[in-house]
């Protein structure tokens, strides 16, 4: 298995992954046509908010993926942390996540801040595991699946260097 940058022609792959990943999570659909058209172009949407985009990639097959963009104020957001389900608990999602971390720390970030479906539970514990604190209210994110999304934030510094050094 690889870990790269993600690239616009891993469209089919990454659809195909966020679609495996939403299944499991009754009334989460993934509406392509009308609200995630960026899977198509996932890294050039990145790099043009000035961030960044990573997948793992097994023979030939995305197993999984994650971005870091600058939001504001020295804060980076995360973005798009997705393990495929076989994946999980073997590690793949904390490299990922080391990965966006590390872009966004070098590039100056002072905080790391994600938003996650209320829905996601496994998520939540995770991104708690690498020191993220619930911040801020509930949003809703007025999509077709009727999320509502928690804000997750996390201080850049020692915090990014001991997660790095742990895994």
């Amino acid at each position: 298995m690889i870990l790269r940058p993600g690239r616009d022609d891993d469209a089919d792959g990454i659809v195909a992954l966020v679609a495996r990943c939403w299944a499991d999570y009754p009334g989460v659909v993934l509406y392509l046509k009308h609200e995630e058209r960026r899977l198509l172009a996932l890294a050039t949407y990145y790099a043009g908010k000035g961030g960044a985009l990573w997948v793992a990639e097994d023979d030939g097959v995305i197993v999984g993926m994650a971005s870091a963009f600058p939001a504001s104020d020295g804060a980076w957001e995360i973005s798009k942390v997705y393990v495929h389900p076989d994946r999980h608990g073997t590690g793949l999602a904390h490299r990922l996540l080391d990965a966006a971390e590390f872009h966004a720390a070098t590039a100056g970030a002072t905080r790391l801040q994600l938003w996650t479906d209320t829905r996601f539970l496994r998520a939540h514990r995770f991104y708690e595991k690498r020191g993220y604190v619930r911040n801020g209210p509930v949003r809703a994110a007025n999509d077709l699946s009727h999320s509502l999304e928690f804000d997750y934030a996390k201080p850049v510094g020692a915090a990014v260097a001991i997660d790095r050094a742990a895994n």
